[in-house]
């Protein structure tokens, strides 16, 4: 088959995918962020016409550009509030419809953004990154605002052609909570491989332990503190170096949980290359968390061959067999994140550097990007095509 045959065929497969989310790297990005990128680079790459649109809070424009084969679609808010945002979106994917074509579009469940749009001819599909009801439960957070949020994320996902959860524990979690009496397809999510592996490091006089991750309650930030306090009490020298967003001034918990101690480190915000460097200078990853739905931090650890510790609820055990391809911890407990991480630093370089190789390998067989994108490729495709979706879950 010639050249120009392939590309003919190429052409009658590709699909025109859209999907919705308002942060993007490398503007201010979180887990969805990371997500959307990969996956939209992804499947450009494999020769499809890709949009991300949303409503970015920092611009004051609206702004369209391509990057990386994906045209991103950058909304300003709406003077009117998050109702005017909601309409300015739904009235752009229409736009990008008729200029473009749009034959599937995606969105999350967060927020509801779905909820009262009417029937469109594109297929829809919702993928369940954790609703905020969803996480307000898990935290035990209960407000009058829930009733508000499960109307909305309810309306959002029975307009869905399809729900794709990222992890099993939030799928039937989100059934429950939602009631749902349907199929959820579960296509966890992936990562980069980028090829770079954590040497073997003597620790010699430092243990170096690092955290990375927005600096809020539901990530375990401040019981990991807790748990550093009873570390440093212990022989040994140890620093903790932290990663991410402080939207809520948690940092500033610090010296009131562990005084003036020179132990701990904050970097920031970091871009990907840079927290993957960072990484590979570091013995241990610890992530405490109260509630994820599948998070990419830990898989992003673990790509490089860092040893992970890692929560053992939600879809904790999802990801890692305790003692195999990784620790486990109970958030609520910082006496066992302590010891986890005392029991790490007592390990010789070569034991940690087989409990990183273990995650490692774990990440490059089940949860690369490529092979997660060929997943969601082929889910799409059936869908706008009309036949069955994935089985092999």
């Amino acid at each position: 088959m010639g050249e120009a045959e392939n590309e003919r065929r190429r052409n009658e497969l590709a699909m025109k995918v859209a999907y919705i989310c308002n942060e993007y790297p490398p503007f201010k990005n979180g887990g969805i962020g990371t997500y959307t990128k990969d996956m939209a680079e992804h499947l450009a790459q494999l020769g499809h016409e890709v949009s991300v649109i949303g409503v970015f809070p920092e611009n004051s424009i609206d702004e369209i550009e391509t990057q990386n084969g994906v045209r991103l679609i950058r909304l300003a808010p709406s003077r009117v509030g998050a109702l005017g945002d909601r309409i300015n979106l739904y009235r752009n994917v229409l736009k990008l419809e008729r200029e473009h074509g749009l034959d599937l579009l995606e969105a999350q469940e967060y927020g509801g953004l779905l909820a009262g749009w009417p029937k469109n001819r594109f297929k829809t599909i919702i993928r369940l990154h954790g609703s905020i009801l969803y996480f307000n439960l898990e935290l035990q957070e209960r407000t009058w605002k829930n009733h508000i949020w499960k109307r909305l994320e309810g309306a959002t996902l029975n307009r869905a052609h399809r729900i794709v959860s990222v992890s099993h524990y939030t799928a039937a979690r989100t059934r429950q909570i939602f009631r749902l009496d349907r199929k959820i397809d579960v296509i966890h999510n992936g990562v980069p491989l980028s090829g770079k592996t954590t040497p073997i490091q003597d620790v010699g006089s430092c243990f170096r332990v690092i955290f990375a991750g927005s600096l809020q309650q539901k990530k375990g930030f401040l019981q990991l503190l807790h748990a550093w306090k009873i570390v440093l009490e212990g022989a040994g020298n140890f620093e903790l170096h932290i990663a991410g967003k402080d939207n809520s001034n948690q940092f500033g918990e610090i010296k009131e949980i562990l005084g003036n101690t020179g132990s701990v480190t904050y970097h920031g915000v970091l871009s990907k290359p840079a927290l993957e460097n960072l990484y590979l200078r570091m013995n241990l990853a610890v992530f405490p968390s109260f509630a994820e739905a599948f998070s990419l931090a830990p898989m992003e650890a673990m790509a490089v061959g860092l040893p992970v510790v890692y929560t053992q609820l939600s879809s904790g055990a999802e990801l890692i067999e305790h003692g195999v391809t990784g620790l486990l911890v109970n958030p609520h407990r910082p006496e066992d994140i302590a010891r986890v991480i005392r029991v790490a630093a007592d390990l010789s370089p070569q034991e940690r550097m087989e409990l990183g190789e273990r995650g490692r390998r774990h990440i490059e067989k089940h949860f690369s990007i490529e092979r997660l994108a060929k997943k969601n490729e082929t889910l799409m495709r059936n869908l706008v095509l009309g036949g069955d979706c994935l089985q092999d879950h």
